[in-house]
Formats: structure tokens, C-alpha cells, sequence
């Protein structure tokens, strides 16, 4: 089980964290998540982006988190599988499992929604 900061790296579930930091979505940019660090993606591409000027998420695979604690590589992996969908409506303190087509899983712990971003704090693993 990943520490309090998410750190799966070395787990038994076979991810390595490449990224955990702060994160901003804005509405025009999508994130790359399979990169080593989230890129901007312009056009096709992107993984994850804040769209229609609300609280939305869009991706491959976007699912809440209802487990407690912060999310391990392998049970937002779950989450995102199990119960993800192309878009997702966030709500500020609350946790965001994303996976993408090339199997990158990324955690978004949403601080702060505006009229035009999302910002947060992101964990990404790749196997």
C-alpha cells in the first residue's frame, strides 16, 4: 500500500510513480498523462481536460475514488476500469482516478474549481 502521498513505487502491483505534484487543467489544453510528467496535449492526444466550463472532467477512463485515504496505483487503476467513464463531474476535496488508452493511471485530487481551470494535485504511475 502506497504511502500518504500516494508513493506506490516498488509495490507488488508492478507501477512505478512517474509524477506527483501539482496539477492545472485548463479548458483549451488537455494533459498527456503517458509522458513521464502530464504535458500539454493540443489536439489529439490529451488524456484528461476540464471542459464546458464546469466542474468536468473528460478522458479515456474517469472514475471517483471511494475509497478512504489517498489512492494506490493499483485500486484507482481498479476504479478507472471498473467504474470509468468518458467524463466525470468533480467536486473540490474529492479524489479522481484516470486511466489512459496506453494504460497510464493517474490520481487527481481536485483542490480548487474556476470559471476556466481545474487545479489540483496529481499521482501518476506507468507498469
Amino acid at each position: 500500500m502506497g504511502s500518504a502521498d500516494g508513493d506506490d513505487s516498488g509495490g507488488s502491483d508492478g507501477y512505478r510513480q512517474t509524477f506527483a505534484g501539482r496539477l492545472t487543467l485548463k479548458q483549451t489544453i488537455d494533459k498527456d498523462i503517458d509522458t513521464p510528467q502530464p504535458t500539454d496535449a493540443h489536439g489529439p492526444g490529451g488524456d484528461v481536460r476540464f471542459a464546458r466550463g464546469y466542474a468536468t472532467l473528460e478522458g479515456v477512463k474517469i472514475a471517483p475514488y471511494r475509497g478512504s485515504g489517498t489512492p494506490t496505483a493499483d485500486r484507482c487503476d481498479q476504479a478507472a476500469q471498473a467504474n470509468g467513464d468518458a467524463s466525470e463531474e468533480v467536486r473540490t476535496q474529492g479524489w479522481y482516478c484516470i486511466r489512459s488508452a496506453k494504460g497510464a493511471v493517474a490520481a487527481l485530487r481536485v483542490d480548487a474549481i474556476g470559471v476556466d481551470a481545474i487545479d489540483g494535485y496529481a499521482i501518476v504511475w506507468r507498469r
